[in-house]
């Protein structure tokens, strides 16, 4: 079953006529458009209209605030599958949730795999569980590399698995050994 991708999240609610405050939380605002639909608090949900000037929100048959209140402080996400039809990478870029099970590698040696992604401010941070032979070796269990070409050498698809992803580092061992 496909994982949810979270595209924003739900703030207040505003006017009386069920508007609600969205708070974009990924790369590709141009996903929230009128018609298309979203999961939020656990209910589909349809875009009526979306103001992204003023970030407002409106869904089909939500008409009043008390409506609006249900979905306050709740995700707004779609699928996987809808992720890949909305939005066009270029070349060489990849969704987070593909890079997420990434293998780290850097000189031949697997430094573990990637188990989460953080932004901080605007850098994305790979968050690696560490190979357990390197743990054995008494490295941490976990470290962090910022997502830049500092540290970021290639990323890529395995050949013969094309859901297989591996990333290429440099210095990368230098920050988990510092962690």
């Amino acid at each position: 079953m496909s994982q949810k991708v979270i595209v924003g999240k739900i703030g207040r609610s505003v006017g009386l006529k069920g508007a609600m405050k969205l708070y974009l939380l990924g790369d590709f605002p141009d996903v929230i458009l009128s018609g298309r639909s979203f999961f939020c608090n656990r209910q589909s949900v349809v875009i009526q209209q979306y103001d992204s000037k003023q970030s407002l929100i409106f869904f089909e048959n939500i008409t009043t605030p008390e409506m609006a209140r249900v979905f306050v402080g709740h995700f707004l996400s779609c699928s996987e599958e809808q992720t890949r039809q909305w939005c066009a990478l270029q070349e060489g870029q990849f969704f987070w949730f593909e890079i997420i099970g990434a293998s780290v590698i850097e000189s031949n040696e697997t430094l573990g795999e990637v188990v989460e992604i953080e932004r901080i401010g605007d850098i994305d941070y790979l968050v690696i569980q560490t190979h357990q032979d390197l743990q054995k070796k008494g490295e941490p269990s976990r470290f962090m590399l910022p997502y830049t070409e500092r540290f970021i050498v290639q990323t890529t698809r395995v050949v013969g698995c094309p859901e297989c992803i591996k990333i290429i580092t440099q210095g990368a061992k230098d920050i988990l050994q510092a962690s």
